[in-house]
């Protein structure tokens, strides 16, 4: 079943690499993901993966801080571990086309998605869980489905810029189809929080990718996401894309920030979210 769906995936991209010209469409008015020091992935004298930190970074202290650890089901469980790897997916896809094109939209975002790749490590350690992309190198994957899909992606995206970008905006399209799927079966806020995190920071790549492709006069036309929801989130704000505790009092509200990645009582409730940006 999982394989077929990834058939189905790479054939999607491959259908939907003509790129439409670039029409009147709204432009998302904030900015891309700031670089941080030592995290040039793709810069010259760099090869793919290289300046990227390992392990779990300080946030995973929110999670401990803020949120109980509960009873993990078997659905979310295998939640989590997707979400790990396609996260891995979306990075090393990024510093493949970034290492080609070197473009910073690339190597900004490969660097967003390390921190992704960070926040699920998060979960997979409060949680004891085995971790799917223990010991692989960037590009290297074990699920067969998901290497057919990393393979297709770097392949369309070499072709020329223009692919690039499109492969680029096609995996964060298809990475918030997942995470609102997978919201679905999250019963503990610690594991929404992160979802929704994820999420946030997916529509910040996507209008990011938007961005680019309209520079060079080229449109995203989306395959899971509604026409709708696509243009709702170039319409919305730039999103903080930071995990944030349970109280969200720490940070700027009406700025893109933790409103629309908390769940919005820890313990109760859903506090969807993952498909629209936040309420100011």
């Amino acid at each position: 079943m999982k394989t077929n769906r990834f058939r189905q995936m790479a054939a999607a991209l491959l259908i939907s690499t003509v790129l439409l010209p670039m029409g009147a469409c709204s432009q998302d008015p904030g900015m891309m993901p700031a670089s941080q020091p030592g995290m040039n992935a793709g810069r010259p004298g760099r090869g793919p993966g290289q300046g990227l930190r390992a392990g779990p970074p300080a946030d995973c202290a929110v999670l401990d801080a803020s949120y109980a650890k509960g009873s993990l089901s078997a659905a979310e469980a295998e939640a989590i571990r997707y979400m790990r790897e396609e996260e891995k997916l979306a990075r090393d896809v990024y510093l493949a086309l970034d290492a080609k094109w070197n473009h910073q939209t690339f190597s900004h975002i490969a660097q967003a998605e390390q921190r992704h790749m960070d926040w699920t490590a998060c979960l997979l350690n409060r949680y004891s869980l085995e971790d799917p992309i223990a010991g692989l190198p960037a590009g290297t994957f074990r699920s067969p489905a998901m290497q057919a899909l990393y393979d297709s992606l770097t392949a369309a995206g070499s072709e020329n810029l223009g692919q690039a970008l499109h492969a680029g905006a096609f995996i964060e399209d298809l990475d918030l189809a997942d995470l609102d799927a997978r919201l679905e079966l999250a019963d503990n806020a610690d594991v929404q929080a992160v979802f929704q995190t994820l999420a946030s920071g997916s529509r910040n790549h996507l209008r990011a990718f938007s961005r680019s492709l309209g520079r060079i006069g080229l449109a995203y036309a989306p395959v899971y996401l509604s026409a709708d929801a696509y243009a709702e989130i170039l319409a919305s704000p730039q999103e903080s894309g930071e995990l944030c505790g349970a109280s969200c009092s720490q940070y700027r509200r009406g700025t893109g920030g933790c409103a629309g990645n908390c769940p919005q009582q820890p313990g109760s409730g859903r506090g969807r979210g993952a498909g629209r940006g936040p309420r100011s």
